[in-house]
């Protein structure tokens, strides 16, 4: 019997000893054959796939797919589904698959992970998600033309001579839009022509003032308006707004952006809330003098002035992933260095602390489920692992017998239990909750 098969053999008895665990009664635990220095896929695959609604739209994916006859579908997104489709659907609860296919889609589609190097975790989990929801946005589009094809022909089939009448139609639209369009011209033209002959005949002329700026919309009304393209994005999106004040006419300047995950820097011997904390600081734009202009270009003012900015979340997103940037480059040694700080984070994370006034549901909790760590002193060596937390099942109503039981269980099993560590060929990660 080989390490693999040990391990999953142990995994086996530990998960009979916890059958009495609902959450784990259909739940199955593999781990991911390692093709030479894909722990940083594996890792980040072993914790999307134990993110439940990250794993439910995939298995709905695959779905969809073989009932439109597209199982086959040669994108990575297809790959993907069919890997937790693959995993979710074993005969036997534990052990360990083989991602080929998932592999080998990622290798031919990105010409960066198309070798045995060490890569990046970080930069994996950016590629993925975008490019499902870039892939999801095209099958939508494609879909709704099809549709919107089918309805043009059904029309055309019922008015008989439709086809021509709506060929007029659209000619009628398109002369129409070119007369209003020169009509708005012209009106244009006209008007410069009184206004230059009222400034001829008159003795002053006067350049027309410029409209002030328009007020900017509350964001808790534009995150109103928010809608999600795509399911990736119902899953990991939120916005970020970044707000510029001028030192010089108090205006305010602010910016939405979208993320599906933040990086934050952090610091020797912090927290995961202090390093958000300075994620949002405010930060002053001034002229520091040897060429070191940073000051803002307000549009009130028309020229460079003072400022001071600061950055607020304005949607907080389903499940947040945020990424910890230990990998800093130091100038004075021409490379990246590895930061080895302790930073500790709760099991639980509010977020009030950062989000925007306004901003729908600011007093969110979210429940840790995975962690990726890199093992290792540097960038372009190591190895990454993964740890999934699974959820917590809501204790049985106390009984003295029951109560003596659970107590008795919790003495014998190891603290550690509730984590299981997930490594290339070994067993899986248990089921996952939130952020």
């Amino acid at each position: 019997m080989g390490i693999g098969a040990s391990k999953s053999a142990r995994l086996e008895k530990a998960l009979v000893k916890a059958g009495d665990a609902p959450e784990l009664a259909e739940e199955h635990f593999f781990g991911l054959e390692n093709f030479g220095n894909t722990c940083y896929c594996n890792s980040v695959l072993q914790s999307l796939y134990f993110c439940e609604p990250m794993r439910e739209h995939c298995l709905a994916h695959c779905a969809a797919r073989e009932a439109e006859g597209e199982r086959a579908d040669d994108d990575l997104l297809g790959a993907l589904a069919d890997l937790f489709h693959d995993v979710s659907h074993k005969k036997k609860r534990c052990g360990v698959h083989a991602p080929r296919r998932f592999i080998g889609k990622l290798r031919s589609e990105n010409e960066l992970f198309n070798n045995h190097q060490h890569q990046d975790a970080h930069e994996f989990l950016n590629y993925l998600l975008n490019e499902a929801a870039e892939l999801l946005e095209k099958r939508a589009k494609k879909k709704k033309q099809a549709e919107e094809g089918e309805g043009e022909g059904e029309e055309g089939e019922e008015g008989g001579g439709g086809g021509a009448g709506s060929s007029a139609d659209h000619a009628k639209a398109g002369a129409s839009g070119e007369a209003a369009a020169g009509g708005a011209s012209g009106d244009a033209e006209g008007g410069g022509e009184e206004g230059g002959g009222e400034e001829g005949g008159g003795e002053e002329g006067a350049a027309p003032a410029e409209a002030p700026p328009e007020p900017e919309v509350p964001v808790a009304e534009r995150m109103k308006k928010y809608e999600a393209k795509t399911w990736v994005h119902s899953i990991f999106e939120g916005v970020t707004t970044t707000e510029t004040r001028c030192c010089n006419c108090d205006a305010v300047t602010s910016r939405d952006e979208a993320f599906l995950d933040l990086s934050i820097e952090i610091e020797q011997d912090s927290t995961l809330k202090e390093c958000l904390d300075a994620f949002t600081n405010e930060e002053e734009l001034k002229d520091e003098g040897k060429g070191g202009d940073n000051r803002f270009f307000c549009d009130r003012c028309k020229s460079l002035q003072d400022a001071k900015k600061w950055m607020r979340i304005s949607r907080l997103p389903n499940v947040l992933a945020l990424h910890l940037k230990r990998f800093k480059y130091v100038e004075s040694l021409g490379r990246f260095k590895k930061l080895a700080y302790k930073v500790s984070f709760p099991m639980e994370l509010r977020m009030d602390h950062v989000v925007n006034d306004g901003a729908a549901h600011p007093d969110r909790t979210y429940h840790l489920f995975a962690v990726v760590v890199h093992l290792g002193s540097g960038p372009n060596h190591g190895h990454y692992v993964s740890l999934v937390r699974r959820a917590a099942a809501a204790p049985p109503p106390a009984t003295p017998a029951g109560a003596r039981r659970r107590r008795r269980r919790r003495a014998r099993a190891p603290r550690r239990r509730r984590f299981a560590r997930t490594t290339s060929g070994c067993s899986s990660t248990t089921r996952a909750s939130s952020w």
